[in-house]
Order: structure tokens, then C-alpha cells, then sequence
């Protein structure tokens, strides 16, 4: 036994394998205690922790692992378990593929392997690559005990000759796939040493043939020998380290010619110089031929265009001309090179130079050019008109020039003028006679105008002088008893004319109803349960010969209106109904939420929405297209006189289209008529129902200052004074001047204005003045006709009223305002 054998702290060395095969526990393995291995164990661990390759031994029919340093890195997470350890336990990915090579070499061949596949970090992927040989180890009876495997790692070696193999094969694909031929030759020698398959269609050479031919020769005795010259020069050139492009020609074997267009280009070695000449020859044949079959069609077209009568041109944007044909010239004297650019205006008339270039101007939106301008004609220096036409030429959606031509249409201009001194002489023959016929027609109109204010101004006549005659006859009679001493009798009377004065406004109302200008207080109404609370006084309206029909829809939300002006045009509707039945019928009252699309609203009357529908319907008599077509005009009535003032359903109609809402009727003779009232639903309803309740009491002591502008004295002394009763300090003005004037001095509580006012103010100004001086002052309106818009949610008063309405109006303004101050009202 050697002198190493015996050695203390084998195996010797402080590689790290070294260090752990000597720490290992080999007692716990089949090979047993370290210290009894034999010297030919020994021996083969050293040469394999010597290597400076993978190395590594399999002991034994477990094939215990013993490996070196380059192996331990090599194994990755699977080092250093896999020391001392069955080979098959520590790495079973790779062991499958392994396996049988170390069957051979147990078996006592000497197996060699190259590029081998493995897995050995046990990823489950054969990551690495390996050259490797399996040696048998013999113990000294001869018996085979190991294997001794030595190898190296060749994955990135194998992974560029794969990349190579892609690389030529993807380029050997492009080339075999391309329709231009492909090649490299040598720059020395000329030689092809690639030709895509592209070649022998184009060239009709067998690429075997052309590879096996003698350089730069068997290539040039291909081309024409016109072109033979500047071939070789190019290739010259690329020699040299250039780009080059040319076409050529070649004659195929078979006869035929081929356009060629080569691209070649120098290919470098390491060294920097060019070793080969790469290039892509291209057939443009057909495009060779499409080029000159479109010569041949241009000068065809020239010789077309030059055989017209027409002044042709070609313009590019904004009517920069590029060409002109010689008739333009032989008629204007400008050359090509005059007309280009705008130079062309210096033929036109210049009164057309403009027009001509907003032509140009508006022809790209357009897509087309027109205009008639006039052109000076070179010999004679008389201008004749042409008309201009012209189309654009577009590639790829994009205008790149414009085509047009100019024709000579003088003739056509001259006899335009006779005709039109034909047709003014017409026109003034035809007008003359229109004018008559137009003055007849306006007399005709103006009678019928005169009819319709007469109706209008007869009814409001004959109704008001019925309603002045009981205001005058009982003031009158007031009087003669105040005369005599008889006051309680003179309040009959002044009763009577109360109460005419009364039927007069009501009458003013419907006027503005119709006029849509009366003031309506909207409040949230549900129409279903206004129509239900009727029923009973629709009832006694219509009588008992009348059948009343109620078909409301509950839910159906709310409009908002006027709920007096509602209620008023139902009954409207109603009575109407009953006088179309005189014999009896059946009465239907609906409601229903109805929406309404642009498609069924006329000329934008309304906004689309939903809307809320009462509908009214009999089966009177109907009515026909004529009496249809007047129902809403003011004082129309088919009924007999006296029974009806004609201002029903005109009311109706004002109200409804005053609350943002649709009127639709029809009817039908013989059947009966339905009217439907369309107003607008609102599902949430912002402004509080204002109840027309009164406030406290009126009594006197009430303390404050009021401004009252009014320019009616009769209207404004009364009211001054019935203010003046309560205890409040009341200064007069009549006009927006005469309170400006007032207030310059005095600041009062409150303002109460008329809304119409003489002297260029109205009531609107006069308040809005005011609040510039005094900030927040309360301000109450009184108007006869809301011609003059006021803001939402201000105090308004309708003329006429009773006056203690004003007073009970006031009283609560300024106990308001007290309080809002935190002042107590009755102090």
C-alpha cells in the first residue's frame, strides 16, 4: 500500500469536493468507511476531482455519486445532496435518458456520446448539452465496479449551430418564397455561391447550370450586349464598397427577353474588405411595358387633346396651372411657360380674375371647378366667354391634380341676352298684370281682415257695453239714492255694478288666455284627482240626459299649472260637449301619461318628453273640415246668437300652450269630437304649493312706508288710500322718473309698481332700480297684461282686484319682512 493511502485527511487537496467527499459519511453507504477503500478507488476519485472537466463516478449497483467541482456546478439545486448518493435517486429526469449508456459501459464498453441532451439540474428540461465518454473501472480481480464518466458541456455551442441552422434555413425559405432572385456571389471571383430558386424563371437557366458557370462570364453572356457595358461598371462599382441600382436585359435561352432591375450591395469579411456581392434582381418586365404602352397613351391623349376644340389645362392646388395645350395659346398668344402658375389671369376680362380664383377656392370642398369667365382672344383683343370646367385626379384619396378645359360659349352668352331682354320685357308685362292682380287680392284680404277685426272688435264691444251698462246703471242709480238719503239702498245697486265689473274682467282674462299673456300661478296639480273632485259638478253641468264617463289612471304624476285655469277649461270642455248633444249621449273623461318623440310634434310646438293626456269625448254631432280648421279662433261660435261668445275654447287653447302644452282635436261628423289636453309631466316638483289662503286679518295700526307707482289716478288714489286705512305712510308717483325721483329721498318698506308705465320705464326697471338703491326691498306687481316678462317667484297682483286683496297682499309683505328682521309686527 502506498505512502498516500495512507495519508491523514484524504482525499488531499482544498477544492471544495475534496473537502466534502472527506466529511462525508461513507460508512452509511454500500461503499463503506473511507478509510477502506481500495487503491484503485482511490486512485480513479483523485483523477476525477483532477479534472478539469465534468467528472464524475458511479459505484457500485446503486451507482453511488462521487463527482468534482466542475460537475457540482453543473448540477445546480441538485448539489451537494446528490454526493454519496444513488445516481438514479438524485437526478430521475435525467437518469431516463442516461440509463442505458451506463448499462453499456457497466456492461464494459467504452461508450462515447456527443451533444447529448440531459437534464441535470432537475428542471424537467434538457437544458444542457453534453460530449461525453463512459469508461468501466475494474477492481484488481478484474471485476467492473464503477463507471468513470468524463464530459463537457456543449449546450451554448449547440445552441449557435441550431441558431445557424434556423438562420440559413429562414433565409433559404425567404429565398425559395421570393418572386426576385436572390444571390451572393465572390467579389474576387465573380462566382455565384447562391442563386434562389427564382433565377430559372426568370433567367430560364437551371440554377445548376449558372452555378457551375465560370464567374462574372456566364452571367454577362445573358445580357444584351447594349446593356453588357454598364453591367460590368456596376459590378465594378460594388467591388468598390457601393450601392447600385440598374436595369438590364437578358435574352432566355428559349428566347424570350427580360427586363432585369438589380440592387446590389458589398458584403464585408473581418478584415473590412468587400468578400462577396450580394443583390436582388427584380423583373420589370411588364412594368417596362405598362411604362411604355403609357407613353404611347399620353401621346395619344395629346394628340386627342391638341385636335379639340376646347382650351384644355392641367392645374395643380389653388389653380396653379403645369400645362396648357397649344389651342389655349393660339388663342390667348401666352406659351406653356406664360400660362404656368396664376400667370392663365392675364387672359381674363379683370372683372372675372376673382370669381376665377374663388372658384379655385371652393372647388376642393366641391370636387368640382366651374365658373364662366371672359378670355381675351390674342388676335382681335375681344373678350368671348368660356365656360370653365374642371375634375380632380386623386391617388390614394388625395387630389393630385386637376384636369380641366375651357369652351367657347359666346354664342350661347349673346343669345342669353336676347333672351333675357325677351324675358325682362316678359317679366315687366307679366308684373304689371301680377300687381293688378295682387292689388285686387289685397283688397280682397284687406276686407277679410276688416271682417275678422269687426267679428273680434263686435264681440268684445257687444259683450263689454252689456257688462258697462250694468256698471253705469248701478252707479247711476247709487247715486239717485245717495240723493235722496237712501244709503242702504245705494249698496244694491253698487252691488250690480260690482258685479258687472266683475264679468268684465273675467272677460279681460279670457281675452289674455287666448293671448296667451295671461298671469297664471302654476302650482303641482294631479290632473287624475282634479278630474275626480268635478265629477259631481260635471255631473250637474251636463244633466241628467248625459252619461259621464270617467277613466282616470291613477299615478299618472303631475303637471304644473294653474289650477283655477285647469279646472276652467274642463268645464269649457264639458259645456261644449253637452250643447253637440241636444238629444243625449255618453261624456268621456281620461286621463293617461302619454309620451311624446320628436316624430310626433309639429314645427318644435313643444319639447319631447312624457306628458300628462285628459282627453274629453262625445258622441254629439262632430264637426266638419271648415268649422275644424276655425274652432280656437276668438268669438268663432257655430252656436245661435247669443248663446255663445266664441271665446271658450280660443281660452282653452292659450292656457294650455301658455303651460308649455299641445292642443289636438278631432272630429267627425255624425260621430262625435275628442279633445286632448297634453301638459307636461313634472315627477319632482320644486316650487311649494302657494295656497291662496289669507293671511291675518286686516286691521289697522299696520306701520311701514310704501312706494305706489302707478299712472293711472284713478287706479292709484283709490289703492293709496285703502293703504292709508291700515296706518302705513304711502307715497305716490306716476311714473319710473317721478319714483326714482322719491326714492333719491325717502327709502321705503315696500314698492308696489304697475308693470306697464309711460315716460320709457316699465314696472320691471322701476324695480330693479330701486333694489340697486335699496338692497332686498320688497317689491309687489300689479298688471292688467303680462306683455313684459318679470322674474320667477315675485309677488304679482292681476288687474283688476279688489282692494282689500291689495291690502291683505301688503299687510303680509311687511309682517314678513318685520320678522325677518326679528322685530315683532304689532309693536
Amino acid at each position: 500500500m502506498s505512502l498516500l493511502v495512507n495519508r491523514p485527511h484524504w482525499p488531499l487537496g482544498d477544492s471544495e469536493m475534496a473537502r466534502r467527499i472527506r466529511a462525508h459519511d461513507w460508512a452509511a453507504t454500500s461503499l463503506g468507511p473511507i478509510e477502506g477503500w481500495s487503491g484503485r478507488l482511490r486512485l480513479m476519485v483523485e483523477t476525477v476531482l483532477d479534472s478539469p472537466h465534468v467528472s464524475s463516478l458511479a459505484c457500485g449497483p446503486e451507482r453511488i455519486l462521487i463527482y468534482n467541482d466542475v460537475a457540482a456546478r453543473l448540477y445546480g439545486a441538485g448539489h451537494p445532496l446528490a454526493l454519496g448518493r444513488p445516481l438514479p435517486e438524485t437526478f430521475p429526469e435525467g437518469w431516463a435518458t442516461v440509463a442505458p449508456l451506463y448499462a453499456r459501459a457497466f456492461a464494459g464498453e467504452a461508450v462515447q456520446v456527443v451533444a447529448q441532451p440531459l437534464d441535470t439540474r432537475g428542471e424537467g428540461e434538457a437544458a444542457d448539452a453534453f460530449d461525453a465518454t463512459l469508461m468501466p473501472v475494474r477492481d484488481d480481480a478484474g471485476a467492473i465496479t464503477a463507471v468513470h464518466m468524463v464530459g463537457q458541456e456543449v449546450g451554448a455551442r449547440v445552441r449557435a449551430e441550431e441558431a445557424l441552422r434556423l438562420s440559413e434555413e429562414r433565409f433559404r425559405q425567404f429565398g425559395d418564397a421570393s418572386s426576385d432572385v436572390l444571390w451572393i456571389r465572390g467579389a474576387d471571383s465573380l462566382q455565384w455561391e447562391y442563386l434562389s430558386p427564382a433565377f430559372e424563371a426568370i433567367y430560364g437557366l437551371r440554377v445548376e447550370e449558372a452555378m457551375a458557370g465560370k464567374g462574372l462570364r456566364s452571367w454577362t453572356d445573358l445580357i444584351f450586349e447594349e446593356d453588357r457595358e454598364r453591367a460590368v461598371a456596376c459590378i465594378a462599382r460594388v467591388r468598390e464598397g457601393k450601392r447600385v441600382r440598374f436595369d438590364y436585359r437578358v435574352r432566355r435561352p428559349d428566347g424570350g427577353m427580360r427586363w432585369l432591375r438589380n440592387t446590389d450591395f458589398p458584403i464585408y469579411g473581418p478584415d473590412g474588405q468587400v468578400k462577396r456581392i450580394g443583390g436582388i434582381g427584380q423583373d420589370v418586365t411588364e412594368l417596362k411595358r405598362a411604362g411604355a404602352a403609357l407613353r404611347e397613351a399620353e401621346a395619344r391623349q395629346r394628340a386627342l387633346v391638341e385636335g379639340l376644340p376646347q382650351l384644355v389645362w392641367r392645374s395643380g392646388e389653388g389653380g396653379l396651372w403645369t400645362w396648357s395645350s397649344p389651342q389655349w395659346h393660339d388663342f390667348t398668344g401666352q406659351d406653356e411657360e406664360q400660362s404656368r402658375s396664376l400667370g392663365w389671369l392675364d387672359a381674363l376680362h379683370p372683372d372675372d380674375r376673382e370669381p376665377a380664383r374663388e372658384a379655385w377656392r371652393r372647388a376642393t370642398a366641391a370636387g368640382l371647378l366651374q365658373v364662366d369667365c371672359r378670355i381675351r382672344h390674342t388676335g382681335s383683343g375681344r373678350y368671348a366667354w368660356f365656360q370653365t370646367r374642371g375634375v380632380p385626379v386623386q391617388s390614394e384619396s388625395r387630389i393630385t391634380e386637376w384636369i380641366g378645359s375651357c369652351t367657347n360659349i359666346d354664342d350661347q352668352m349673346r343669345a342669353r341676352d336676347v333672351l333675357r331682354r325677351a324675358g325682362e320685357e316678359l317679366e315687366a308685362r307679366v308684373a304689371e298684370r301680377t300687381a293688378e292682380l295682387m292689388a285686387a287680392e289685397e283688397s280682397l284680404h284687406q276686407a277679410q281682415k276688416m271682417e275678422a277685426v269687426g267679428q273680434l272688435t263686435g264681440g268684445i264691444a257687444h259683450d263689454f257695453n252689456n257688462m258697462l251698462q250694468g256698471v253705469v246703471g248701478g252707479i247711476a242709480m247709487a247715486r239717485r239714492q245717495i240723493g235722496r238719503g237712501h244709503a242702504e239702498g245705494a249698496a244694491r245697486y253698487l252691488g250690480a255694478a260690482h258685479d258687472a265689473a266683475e264679468r268684465a274682467a273675467g272677460l279681460t282674462r279670457r281675452l289674455l288666455a287666448f293671448a296667451r299673456r295671461q298671469r297664471l300661478e302654476p302650482r303641482p296639480v294631479d290632473v287624475a284627482g282634479l278630474v275626480a273632485g268635478m265629477a259631481d259638478l260635471i255631473r250637474r253641468t251636463v244633466g241628467p240626459g248625459i252619461a259621464v264617463e270617467l277613466q282616470l289612471r291613477d299615478g299618472t304624476g303631475s303637471v304644473l299649472c294653474d289650477p283655477n285655469e285647469l279646472e276652467s277649461a274642463l268645464l269649457n270642455l264639458c259645456i261644449n260637449a253637452r250643447d253637440a248633444m241636444p238629444e243625449g249621449g255618453r261624456l268621456s273623461i281620461c286621463t293617461e301619461e302619454v309620451r311624446l318623440s320628436a316624430a310626433d310634434i309639429q314645427d318644435g310646438e313643444v319639447a319631447p318628453g312624457t306628458y300628462a293626456e285628459l282627453s274629453v269625448a262625445d258622441t254629439g254631432t262632430g264637426m266638419p273640415p271648415e268649422v275644424l280648421a276655425r274652432v280656437f279662433e276668438p268669438f268663432f261660435t257655430t252656436k245661435p246668437q247669443g248663446q255663445g261668445t266664441g271665446l271658450g275654447l280660443s281660452q282653452v287653447y292659450g292656457f294650455v300652450r301658455q303651460s308649455d302644452g299641445l292642443v289636438r282635436i278631432d272630429s267627425t261628423p255624425g260621430y262625435g269630437t275628442t279633445i286632448r289636453l297634453l301638459l307636461p309631466l313634472h315627477d319632482v316638483v320644486t316650487m311649494a304649493a302657494q295656497a291662496p289662503g289669507q293671511s291675518s286679518a286686516l286691521v289697522a295700526g299696520t306701520h311701514g312706508t310704501v312706494l305706489l307707482v302707478d299712472d293711472e289716478d284713478a287706479a292709484r288714489g283709490p289703492a293709496a288710500d285703502r293703504l292709508r286705512e291700515l296706518g302705513l305712510a304711502v307715497l305716490e308717483a306716476r311714473d319710473g322718473p317721478d319714483a326714482l325721483r322719491v326714492l333719491a329721498s325717502v327709502r321705503p318698506d315696500l314698492l308696489v309698481t304697475d308693470v306697464g308705465l309711460p315716460s320709457g320705464m316699465n314696472g320691471r326697471q322701476v324695480a330693479e332700480a330701486a333694489r340697486e338703491h335699496i338692497p332686498g326691498l320688497p317689491v309687489l306687481f300689479i298688471t292688467g297684461y303680462a306683455g313684459t316678462a318679470l322674474p320667477p317667484g315675485v309677488e304679482v297682483i292681476g288687474k283688476p282686484f279688489d282692494l282689500d286683496v291689495l291690502a291683505r297682499r301688503v299687510q303680509t309683505i311687511l309682517e314678513t319682512k318685520l320678522k325677518s328682521l326679528g322685530r315683532d309686527p304689532d309693536t
